[in-house]
């Protein structure tokens, strides 16, 4: 069996003929395999490759299953009006300025980049809710016909039979503000309570663009799957009632898209969120990652693949912590142990707990992908 056919059938909450082991690569654990500068692989004006270039390279590095969530390039309109321009800090910081032209003026935003991580913001678009959010949205709201969807096509051409490569549609609508607003999290809430009739027919015109866009990656694409991120939209930052009011509408909507089409609906759910997850599934969520233990999470693998493993497919959940400084017979144990909890009959794919530490020796992530194969053979 192939990675891509192992990883693929348990992501189907199928059983392929042993559990696939995929540790989250976002963007250190690549970056140190290739042996090239880091800003080689961001976004900024220095940036040479696709990051998912490095995470392939990474994950055949390791022998084990690929995961590579894409997401669509920037329409032509939408790169004729940004301006942007980088610069060295230092030799291990770049920062970015970027100026959004619009016809109701314009909007700017400085980002960090870094070996740890890529374009963090460190100043956001909309400071004045009212006079920037609708200059943010001329922006952001594109066709979806006119985005670029030949670039997920070429990452799985180049995934290959190493893994899955999905389409990645964005983020939930709480994330889409927090990404934009200045002051983040917090002040997404504060906007919310204070002003939800300002919000509700951006919240409409978010879920049909990113609904359209689900469209656009199944009809131009063949990735297996759709992938949605949550950010910030968990239990650790917000509020059951502000999930359900202001996001699980939208994950209904791709629910029922993905369903029609017979493809996966991955969501990533990172930090706590033990209480969404009735509601995730009812709404058409059928693979679910990282799942990550206590202190950072509250969840149980067991306990989840108890409850709904004949409905869900889950990866997770080692704690990227733990994997960084755990003896050979400690990751041993515990891989074991993830496998006994929720690796029957199949639909589970072993992984890192979002992400894997800078400093994570190579032989300890070689260990957790050596004892997967041992112990998890059907």
């Amino acid at each position: 069996m192939t990675p891509k056919e192992r990883i693929t059938l348990a992501f189907q909450n199928r059983k392929p003929d042993r559990v696939p082991v995929s540790p989250e690569l976002w963007d250190v654990i690549p970056i140190k395999v290739s042996g090239r500068p880091f800003y080689e692989y961001s976004a900024t004006s220095f940036g040479k490759f696709p990051l998912w270039k490095a995470q392939i390279d990474a994950y055949k590095f390791f022998e084990c299953e690929a995961w590579i969530p894409v997401e669509p390039g920037p329409s032509e309109r939408q790169k004729e009006m940004i301006s942007a321009k980088s610069y060295f800090v230092n030799p291990d910081l770049i920062q970015t300025e970027v100026t959004y032209k619009t016809s109701k003026g314009n909007l700017k935003e400085i980002k960090h980049s870094v070996f740890d991580y890529d374009m963090w913001s460190l100043k956001r678009l909309v400071e004045n809710l009212f006079e920037d959010m609708p200059k943010y949205e001329e922006y952001f709201f594109e066709n979806p016909s006119k985005l670029d969807y030949e670039i997920i096509n070429e990452a799985y051409k180049e995934t290959g039979d190493y893994g899955i490569c999905e389409g990645n549609v964005g983020n939930t609508f709480f994330e889409f503000l927090t990404l934009a607003r200045e002051g983040g999290a917090v002040q997404v809430i504060f906007d919310l309570n204070d002003n939800p009739d300002f919000f509700i027919p951006i919240q409409k015109r978010y879920i049909d663009y990113v609904s359209e866009v689900a469209e656009e990656i199944i009809k131009n694409t063949q990735v297996d799957g759709i992938f949605l991120n949550c950010g910030s939209s968990v239990l650790t930052v917000v509020s059951p009632e502000i999930f359900k009011i202001w996001d699980l509408p939208l994950i209904k909507k791709i629910g029922g898209i993905a369903k029609k089409h017979g493809k996966i609906f991955h969501y990533h759910l990172h930090g706590k969120g033990r209480a969404l997850l009735g509601y995730l599934v009812d709404a058409g969520v059928n693979m679910m990652c990282p799942l990550e233990k206590s202190p950072k999470g509250d969840f149980d693998l067991k306990e989840v693949k108890d409850k709904f493993g004949n409905r869900l497919a889950v990866k997770g959940n080692i704690d990227p912590f733990f994997l960084n400084k755990a003896s050979f017979e400690e990751i041993d144990f515990e891989v074991k142990k993830c496998i006994e909890d929720a690796g029957k009959n199949g639909g589970f794919v072993l992984a890192s707990g979002d992400g894997v530490l800078k400093d994570t020796p190579f032989e300890n992530i070689r260990k957790m992908v050596e004892a997967c194969k041992k112990y998890g053979k059907y």
